[in-house]
This record gives structure tokens, sequence and C-alpha cells, in this order.
């Protein structure tokens, strides 16, 4: 609910400015094999540290929101799609810096990545292909190896 109404608000504030909008997709590389082998709290803790990184990493006006099971989606108002790629890789960078260790034991559950669509708004288009092309984006950066940006 919170990203269709920040994404429509964005989409409307960009027509009537004509300012760039672009958005990210965010897809956490092998997050089932997380949950498959080290259990659903452990998916849960994956979740969590990839959030805290994309908060931590975005500015202001941009918007973080969860957008299905281990897909992140990133609004990011006043944004050329030139930037939004320096972002997605800072993105990208930071969340591989982070490591999921069992508190418990110690074991240390690897490097996390994520793979990320990115495209910019189409004056004009509707908010349904403008979520495609950056889904779109995303499925051709898990295609294309993951830990990767694709931009459409």
């Amino acid at each position: 609910k919170n990203f269709d109404n920040s994404l429509r608000d964005a989409v409307t504030t960009t027509m009537e400015s004509g300012a760039p909008l672009s958005l990210l997709m965010i897809d956490i590389d092998h997050f089932k094999e997380f949950n498959d082998n080290f259990g659903h709290r452990t998916g849960d803790g994956v979740l969590k540290a990839v959030a805290r990184v994309l908060v931590s990493s975005t500015k202001g006006a941009d918007t973080v929101a969860r957008y299905g099971g281990e897909e992140f989606a990133v609004i990011l108002p006043e944004t050329s799609p030139e930037n939004a790629a320096k972002l997605a890789d800072k993105l990208r960078q930071n969340v591989s810096n982070q490591h999921i260790i069992n508190k418990k034991t110690g074991k240390d559950f690897g490097k996390l990545t994520v793979s990320i669509g990115l495209t910019a708004y189409q004056l004009g288009e509707n908010i349904l292909e403008f979520v495609d092309r950056a889904d779109n984006a995303l499925y051709m950066a898990k295609q294309g190896g993951r830990n990767t940006c694709i931009r459409q």
C-alpha cells in the first residue's frame, strides 16, 4: 500500500514538474537457500539486514518499500537514471559488506548479494508499465548472474 501511494505521488509530481524519477527493484540473491538451509528466522534476519542497508543508504525524499517476498523497491524522485545507477551500485556494495552470522553458534552464513533492476519514468506512461520495466530489468539482472544492476 505504502509503495503504491508513494509511487503514484512521485509520478504525479514528475508529470507536473518534469523532474526525473527513477525506480529500483531489488531482489535478494539466493534468498530461498537462506530460508531452506538456515530456517525462516535467519531469512527474516536477512530481510531486516537488507532493509537496514537500503534505508541507511538512501536520502530524505527516497522511499524504500518491501515489494513481495524478498523484493524491495526504491522510489527515487528527482533522480536521473545515471545517479540512480550510482546509487544502485552503492546499495549493491553496501549489502555485500553484510555477513549474516548466527549469534548463538558464530556460524557465518556468508555474503549477501542483491540483483537490481533500474528504470526511469517516461512521461505519459502508466505506472504499471513503469514498474513492469523495472521488474523486467531485475529479471535480466538475475538471469545475468546476479549481484549486478541492469538498467532498462
